[in-house]
């Protein structure tokens, strides 16, 4: 995840290992067949950003930063990789991110996020009881 200053907004792609995601998202009705399967339409990109949006959020000043989803793909790898953005944003203060992705599918399930800001990298650890983390600016 990257806070592009010069764009005002955060770039960032969420990745996942399929079987895991497809077996939690089959279950929440977020998806109805394997993501492979799935065409690009805007009412199923609605239905996953929403998906996403329940696991991944970004919290500023008391707001939730809306994400939009602009596409996503998945490889032989069994890796699928979801790339979003948020609108025009000026983050001045800290940022609140919850990654509670899997967590209640997997409850040892761990997160990872790395955010970049000003050429400068922060790895975080999100796991079922510590699904939050305060990030500086």
């Amino acid at each position: 995840m990257e806070y592009l200053k010069e764009k005002q907004r955060i770039e960032l792609t969420l990745q996942f290992t399929t079987h895991d995601l497809e077996k939690d998202w089959l279950q929440k009705d977020i998806i109805n067949k394997e993501l492979s399967l799935i065409k690009q339409d805007s009412l199923t990109l609605s239905k996953i950003e929403n998906g996403l949006n329940q696991g991944f959020s970004i919290g500023h000043q008391q707001n939730i930063i809306p994400l939009k989803l602009s596409g996503f793909e998945t490889s032989k790898e069994g890796i699928c990789s979801f790339y979003l953005y948020s609108e025009k944003i000026l983050l001045n203060s800290e940022i609140t991110v919850q990654f509670n992705a899997l967590m209640n599918t997997f409850p040892k399930q761990q997160n990872k996020l790395t955010f970049i800001n000003k050429g400068k990298k922060q790895t975080f650890v999100f796991l079922k009881n510590q699904s939050k983390h305060k990030i500086p600016i």
